[in-house]
């Protein structure tokens, strides 16, 4: 069975534990336009991007906050903004995304240390990254 990760180049970033929510959406662009006496009519113009949210957590047994920081938080800090490959165990959102958005919340009991994130990825017919 495949692990989650996250790959831009020669860096790989492999969740030690699957996310507990995955959200997908695939959003619209409407417009309203109001009509004088007859309410509003909606206009569907196109698709916007697909957009793809992972929340969970990082916990290995024993980690320090700075093996934290160098094999999860700093690599996925280095890959905001790009194109990044997206890899999952039923390949159901495997594939190539912009990654726009990452948050981080430490929690510690005593000298156990955990985060948890939320990742944040678009993906479009083209992706062009500037």
């Amino acid at each position: 069975m495949t692990a989650w990760a996250i790959v831009k180049g020669s860096t790989t970033v492999t969740l030690p534990i699957a996310p507990r929510v995955i959200d997908e959406s695939y959003p619209t662009k409407n417009d309203e336009v109001g009509v004088d006496g007859g309410g509003t009519v909606l206009v569907s113009r196109f698709m916007q991007s697909r957009k793809l949210k992972l929340q969970g957590s990082f916990y290995v047994s024993g980690y320090t906050n700075s093996q934290y920081e160098s094999t999860y938080l700093a690599p996925l800090r280095g890959m905001l903004r790009q194109t990044v490959t997206v890899t999952d165990p039923d390949s159901q959102w495997s594939g190539n995304w912009i990654f726009t958005q990452v948050d981080f919340h430490r929690e510690a009991e005593g000298a156990a240390v955990r985060y948890t994130y939320t990742l944040t990825f678009m993906q479009g017919v083209t992706i062009v990254t500037l």
